[in-house]
């Protein structure tokens, strides 16, 4: 699941149908509420819409000119960048048959809304889809993030890897996972370092739900400003980091890899509590699973994990740019 908070900006909606007047009609109903409207006439050009906004809701016409209603929520829900929370609505002037009705809920569709529609019913049933919507993005958030830094922790990166996977395998893409930690015998935080608590409590480290360092905090800063925003970058203990790159090869992931480990080893990073430098090293793993189904997410990750513990035992090189290594079979 990628989660977007709906309430921190306006709630796009995606507006898919093939008359103007009728599009304008809902939108003239949409925008007074708060919704932020993108209208689509076709269902090609609401599925290359999705791919640039990720919408918040989605209103599809029964019938298109190009493809059912259906068949473009469909499409429109295999997307990397829609998520099984976003709710999915069909508006249609025509009367739907009961076997049509139970096929738009079996595709995984919310609400059936016909023309003429009450304005007043429409906005309360939107505003209650998504408030539902919410309520589940933050539930599982608390389950999925770790709550000092608020990268991935590893469910939430097993649960982004099992996506990536899926979608690298359906549409025979590449991807890759990038594994970085301090080398072997170094710590980003240690058992005695004190970390000061939000109401000014000093608390020994690590607790359950950590006020994150300082170090720890421009660490995870540095590197969610070096990856890109289709990269989900997570955080195991203390240490270790883990960044999942869809479509990316070998090359690339090295070049990823690479990049992040010189963003960590600078110097400008340190505070000046720190009596040692750091030196990260960098362990990646790529992969284009043709046959479907030999690569899994938890090899997508430990593999990645299984040459960054060899880059760290190993010879950091000169220039202090640490040690990058592929993972390699035995």
């Amino acid at each position: 699941m990628t989660t977007q908070h709906v309430a921190s900006r306006a709630r796009i909606v995606l507006l898919v149908n093939r008359q103007e007047w009728t599009a304008r009609s809902v939108e003239s109903v949409l925008q007074p509420a708060g919704f932020a409207v993108v209208k689509a006439y076709t269902g090609r050009q609401a599925i290359d819409l999705a791919i640039r906004l990720g919408p918040d809701l989605v209103i599809v016409d029964y019938k298109l000119s190009d493809v059912s209603g259906l068949d473009a929520c469909r499409a429109i829900k295999e997307l990397p960048t829609v998520d099984e929370t976003i709710p999915f609505v069909i508006a249609t002037a025509a009367s739907l048959s009961r076997k049509e009705r139970h096929e738009c809920f079996r595709a995984g569709i919310w609400d059936i809304f016909s023309s003429p529609f009450d304005p007043v019913e429409l906005v309360a049933k939107l505003e209650s889809f998504l408030s539902a919507r919410r309520q589940v993005e933050e539930a599982w958030e608390s389950t999925h993030k770790d709550p000092a830094t608020g990268l991935y922790n590893w469910n939430g990166l097993l649960a982004r890897a099992v996506e990536l996977v899926s979608d690298a395998q359906r549409n025979q893409r590449w991807t890759a996972c990038v594994a970085l930690g301090p080398r072997e015998g170094q710590s980003i935080v240690s058992p005695e370092e004190f970390i000061e608590g939000s109401a000014g409590e000093v608390l020994k480290a690590p607790p359950r739900n950590p006020v994150v360092p300082g170090f720890l905090k421009r660490i995870t800063a540095r590197l969610v400003d070096a990856t890109r925003d289709s990269d989900s970058t997570g955080i195991l203990g203390t240490n270790d980091f883990l960044v999942l790159a869809p479509g990316t090869d070998e090359e690339g992931a090295k070049i990823l890899a690479t990049r992040l480990v010189e963003t960590l080893n600078d110097r400008t990073i340190l505070t000046e509590r720190r009596r040692s430098e750091l030196q990260f090293s960098g362990g990646y793993y790529a992969a284009l699973d043709s046959t479907g189904g030999s690569l899994t997410a938890k090899d997508l990750i430990g593999r990645s994990i299984e040459a960054l513990r060899v880059a760290q035992v190993g010879d950091p090189g000169s220039g202090g740019s640490g040690t990058i290594l592929p993972f390699h079979r035995a």
